[in-house]
């Protein structure tokens, strides 16, 4: 090969090329097999296209066997159908669902009157951590390229947010742009990444509304207190005692509001509004509790088809077998090994290979484990996400009726000058358990939007990246090659 790459430089022509290559290969072999070379002679100058061919065909054998593949798992999750999470047992969930009243909430109010309020939704959020956070800057230094346009904003992302609709909860994406990174070329693993940043965002957002809401809840249950004792016009020893610690609570749940803020700050990166300076960030997204609109089998569809993992580990598997069929001549024995050991079948036989390909062979059998893990992992990862949002949708419903019920009882209370030491300790308990009501209600609403948001990521679509195909397209793309 050496000789004809090198006859290939200094011919100028491939009559000459033939010619010299002709020459060669009789000079270099034996008087009874020169007249055999002659007659060859012709047939020389085709081994390129044979070669080529031969290349083409092998390559269309492995995207034909990677499409198979492909399918077969995508017909394996169209079968997967938990018992609990049926069309049947989600309707009767939808049914249950309660009412709610968020009328109390009061998140937006600012709580230090002495610093400047920055108002801050969730989309916000996203976008500034995608533009200034240190460690998005990181993920994207290590895997993309920059882009010529340095000045352009160009798209390079698009993020999920959920959204109420007549049907359900939705998720609605929107497209980011960002100056000078090229999206095409940022990895699997940065997208992964970003995505598990993202949703720390997400969570580090919604505490920060629990936070700010509970204390609120504080600065509430005080003031009613204050009423109380307006309305008796006298000083009670167990009234004194709540509104002690009361005010205790407030202090500390003071410092919970920063901490969260400041963490909220660290994550995103923002210099305006970074730690240290005089700024309270109000969250002015509303939470969702709608119940979910797609049914556990359309998101594990989207999961199987979006998550970088997922195509990474087919591209890898792709690549490892072509690199190891190009070492052998006929490359049907590896082309059915492959299928036999990534069938979806687990009672399916596997062949061996030939005993001088056993190390091939132990390559592709851990390329193979790793793919069919990382889908059965993706798979887990996703009804487990699913799950949890219901469970989390469905406590949100059961501490509605319980906040209900307290509030019915507590509103029964009247007030009045001639109350006993007794009815007024029952007053502080009746606050006190509307207060503790409305606590659990905020955590598990909070809970049900991080829920959500893992939902997504879960299912591939909490952040993605324009040029970057998802896994059923990588595949069409290479059946087409």
């Amino acid at each position: 090969m050496k000789i004809k790459q090198m006859l290939t430089k200094v011919a100028g022509s491939s009559q000459l090329y033939r010619y010299a290559l002709s020459a060669i290969i009789i000079t270099l072999t034996p008087s009874s097999f020169r007249y055999q070379a002659i007659a060859q002679q012709e047939s020389l100058e085709n081994w390129d296209h044979i070669d080529t061919a031969k290349a083409e065909k092998t390559n269309r054998q492995i995207n034909l066997l990677i499409e198979q593949i492909y399918r077969d798992y995508e017909l394996k999750i169209a079968n997967i159908h938990p018992p609990d999470l049926t069309p049947v047992a989600l309707e009767q969930i939808r049914k249950d669902a309660q009412e709610l009243q968020q009328s109390w909430l009061d998140v937006a109010k600012p709580q230090r009157t002495e610093d400047k309020q920055i108002e801050l939704s969730l989309l916000d959020a996203y976008q500034s951590t995608l533009k200034r956070s240190s460690q998005v800057k990181a993920y994207l230094e290590s895997s993309s390229s920059r882009s010529s346009l340095e000045e352009t904003d160009e798209e390079v992302f698009r993020v999920s947010t959920a959204f109420p609709s007549s049907s359900g909860l939705k998720f609605k994406q929107t497209r980011i742009t960002i100056p000078g990174y090229d999206a095409e070329t940022i990895s699997d693993e940065s997208i992964r990444q970003l995505a598990a940043h993202i949703q720390e965002v997400n969570r580090a957002y919604w505490n920060l509304y629990n936070t700010r809401s509970i204390h609120s809840l504080y600065q509430k249950q005080i003031a009613d207190l204050e009423k109380i004792r307006e309305s008796l016009g006298k000083q009670f020893d167990s009234i004194s005692l709540a509104d002690a610690n009361l005010n205790s609570l407030l202090e500390k749940q003071t410092s919970a509001v920063r901490n969260s803020e400041d963490r909220l700050k660290t994550i995103i990166g923002d210099p305006d509004s970074y730690i240290g300076k005089g700024f309270e960030v109000i969250p002015t997204t509303i939470p969702v509790y709608s119940f979910l609109a797609e049914d556990v089998q359309d998101l594990l569809q989207q999961a199987f088809h979006n998550r970088p993992e997922i195509r990474q580990g087919f591209e890898q598997f792709r690549s490892s077998l072509k690199q190891l069929i190009s070492k052998v001549e006929n490359p049907q024995p590896f082309l059915k090994f492959a299928s036999e050991i990534m069938s979806v079948d687990p009672t399916q036989d596997e062949t061996k290979l030939a005993s001088d390909l056993l190390r091939e062979e132990m390559i592709l059998r851990k390329q193979a484990y790793q793919l069919k893990t990382i889908i059965d992992t993706v798979i887990l990862e996703c009804i487990v996400a699913y799950r949890d949002a219901l469970t989390a949708y469905q406590d949100v419903h059961k501490r509605v009726e319980s906040l209900n019920k307290v509030q019915a009882i507590s509103s029964s209370q009247e007030l009045g000058e001639h109350l006993s030491k007794v009815e007024v300790q029952l007053l502080i308990d009746e606050s006190q358990r509307v207060t503790d009501a409305k606590n659990c209600y905020l955590d598990s609403l909070v809970s049900y939007n991080i829920a959500v948001s893992n939902l997504a990521r879960a299912c591939g679509k909490l952040i993605m990246v324009k040029g970057v195909v998802n896994v059923n397209a990588l595949v069409l793309n290479l059946k087409a090659q």
